[in-house]
């Protein structure tokens, strides 16, 4: 009898720091961060503005510039080799070829100024050097690949030509030209409607399981979550606050904050007169905390957490919290 393979772990991020050079002092973005994606995966990084999901994002391909946005502790391992030890060359086959990312606002992340089957060829070619005529075929099939409609007339135009779902497809097709084994999705869906943003979703599970490609899928919107993802890491100001599988995350949250944000959902299961809203505001980069991060704004903050930073609990083996009195499962 054949036995199911576990899928490999594609990417592990340990206890990752990453500051932001002000003055004579580096202030912590990310502060000891940890997750892991297996191979053809979906991990949804979910949290409010300003928690730090597009810094983990961009620290994969070490996309913060080393200037401003040192790397002060930690390890980023892809396939069990440390990139924040890597050279740049060494950096470089990674990037657009085993993993790729979608940037926050695709919208302006086309050049208004080159036609769009330039701006597909050119991640091709990035790949390997294909002859004129096989790039011309390639960038065709990258477009049909994302659903385009008519690609052998849609390489002629400009981006201004496009509508928004059609850029985001030509930014997918971008991303994708390489088959990657990890896709970052930074938001990519924010500005789209909630029809071709349903569509565009749709159309990414579909590459994701044709290619077995694992997906990091960074959002604020948990009905994004739900369609896509298998776990979730909830981040809060820096921190992973809670990891578990995407149902536990919805059915039994442990920690507080994410009760919260789920609670700040509609839902269509009966009546409501108004969504819950979280009090107060995050902590500003740079202010000193004593304590969970979060407990100036937890409804159930006791003495002990305004003094002592909790320790992560291991509530099953998929599921755990950074909380010192977890919700009751």
């Amino acid at each position: 009898m054949n036995q199911l393979k576990t899928p490999k772990t594609l990417l592990e991020i340990l206890d990752l720091k990453v500051g932001l050079k002000h003055k004579d002092r580096v202030l912590n973005i990310l502060d000891g961060v940890s997750f892991s994606i297996k191979q053809g995966e979906s991990l949804g990084i979910v949290g409010e503005s300003g928690s730090g999901k597009s810094t983990t994002g961009l620290s994969v391909l070490r996309l913060t510039p080393r200037s401003t946005h040192p790397y002060t502790s930690g390890e980023i391992r892809y396939k069990g080799r440390d990139t924040l030890a890597m050279d740049d060359g060494e950096l470089q086959k990674l990037r657009g070829k085993e993993i790729s990312m979608i940037l926050q606002d695709p919208m302006t992340s086309l050049n208004p100024v080159l036609r769009i089957g330039d701006q597909v060829a050119e991640a091709i070619q990035f790949i390997g050097s294909p002859s004129d005529r096989d790039k011309t075929d390639s960038v065709i099939n990258a477009l049909e690949r994302v659903q385009i409609p008519a690609p052998e007339t849609r390489v002629d135009a400009w981006p201004h030509q496009l509508s928004g779902g059609m850029k985001q497809r030509v930014v997918g097709a971008i991303a994708l030209a390489s088959e990657p084994k990890l896709l970052i999705a930074d938001e990519p869906t924010t500005a789209l409607d909630v029809t071709v943003q349903a569509q565009y979703l749709q159309l990414l599970k579909d590459l994701q399981q044709k290619f077995n490609m694992a997906l990091m899928f960074i959002t604020h919107d948990f009905g994004v979550v739900a369609r896509m993802c298998d776990r979730v890491c909830v981040m809060y100001a820096g921190q992973i606050v809670e990891t578990a599988p995407v149902q536990i995350i919805f059915d039994q949250p442990a920690h507080w904050y994410t009760e919260a944000l789920i609670g700040g959902v509609p839902s269509l299961d009966g009546k409501l007169d108004k969504l819950t809203s979280i009090a107060g505001a995050p902590p500003k980069l740079g202010e000193k905390t004593q304590g969970c991060r979060f407990s100036a704004r937890c409804p159930n903050s006791k003495d002990k957490c305004k003094t002592h930073e909790p320790e992560v609990v291991q509530l099953s083996d998929s599921h755990e919290v950074k909380c010192w009195y977890p919700r009751e499962q």
